[in-house]
């Protein structure tokens, strides 16, 4: 996939929790996988033509925060950035990746 010249080069399962939410399982956390630093962004921006709300959640590793951050707002109307009608939350938390989707195995059941 390509968006905003960003390549999706391998798609992954991931859980994100918030750094309150790690420290207290840490020791389960870093068992179940990779773990990276990681940052939930919320944007909720208010579009005066539709007289409404819009939020949009994205999560992304906590290097590229600044990037994601930045096309969100891109979205915006001109109007609606130049007049400061959006608030930008960013949550620091962790992403724990297993396997690559590709490499999972076949779900199983138990015998009843």
């Amino acid at each position: 996939m390509n968006k905003h010249h960003i390549t999706v080069a391998q798609s992954s399962l991931c859980l994100w929790v918030n750094q309150d939410q790690y420290s207290a399982k840490e020791e389960i956390y870093a068992r179940a996988g990779l773990v990276e630093t990681a940052c939930r962004i919320t944007l909720l921006a208010f579009d005066e033509l539709e007289h409404d709300y819009t939020s949009i959640r994205r999560y992304t590793l906590a290097q590229d925060a600044t990037t994601v951050e930045h096309l969100l707002i891109s979205h915006l109307s001109r109007n609606a950035r130049d007049r400061g009608d959006f608030t930008l939350d960013r949550e620091i938390g962790y992403a724990i990746t297993t396997d690559p989707i590709g490499h999972r195995r076949p779900a199983t059941t138990l015998a009843g």
